[in-house]
């Protein structure tokens, strides 16, 4: 029985540590290798709503598995985006400040997995009128119907650049392969 157990520890050793360069290789790049992604059906649209925390006429509340009972939009987007100029999956050094018991301020630092990505310039500008309406609300945002993300608007981006920081590698999968299609070809 114990004569058994070593292939299958060997092989799975194996599969373990072949799998580690390719992973570890793009975590560096900030590669935007992933499954091959399919372009997004002609007509469909990114789309950004404010969240609020009353319901609104014709609205409806949202809950999924990826945002759970974050609040509810309207009806209609804020803001629709037909096509992105790029994106790719990185890792990003965030910064906090924190005050610590002995009354001293501190820099905490570490790196978070993100998606970056690159819009026109009318939809920067109208991307940025909607983030300055909404700092310290989330934004849902729907790629073809399907929940995406709702990020806390803290600023509003300053160019055609955007990035979504995000809570860890899966979550990084999944947005981007939800965003990915939108990508001009």
């Amino acid at each position: 029985m114990h004569s058994r157990r070593i292939p299958h520890l060997l092989l799975a050793l194996f599969l373990v540590v072949s799998a580690l360069p390719a992973t570890a290789q793009s975590a560096r790049r900030g590669s935007d290798q992933g499954p091959p992604v399919v372009a997004a059906p002609r007509g469909a649209t990114i789309d950004l709503y404010p969240v609020t925390t009353t319901a609104q006429k014709g609205g409806r509340f949202i809950n999924t598995r990826l945002l759970p009972r974050i609040g509810y939009v309207g009806a209609t987007p804020a803001l629709r985006i037909k096509r992105l100029l790029s994106l790719k999956k990185i890792h990003t050094a965030m910064r906090t400040e924190v005050q610590s018991a002995d009354g001293k301020a501190r820099t905490l630092s570490n790196t978070v997995p993100a998606v970056e990505g690159r819009v026109s310039n009318a939809d920067a500008r109208d991307i940025a009128d909607l983030m300055k309406r909404s700092i310290g609300q989330r934004i849902y945002i729907e790629a073809g119907g399907k929940a995406v993300y709702a990020p806390l608007v803290r600023k509003p981006p300053g160019s055609t650049t955007f990035i979504f920081t995000l809570a860890d590698d899966a979550q990084l999968e999944e947005v981007y392969q939800n965003l990915a299609p939108f990508v001009k070809k």
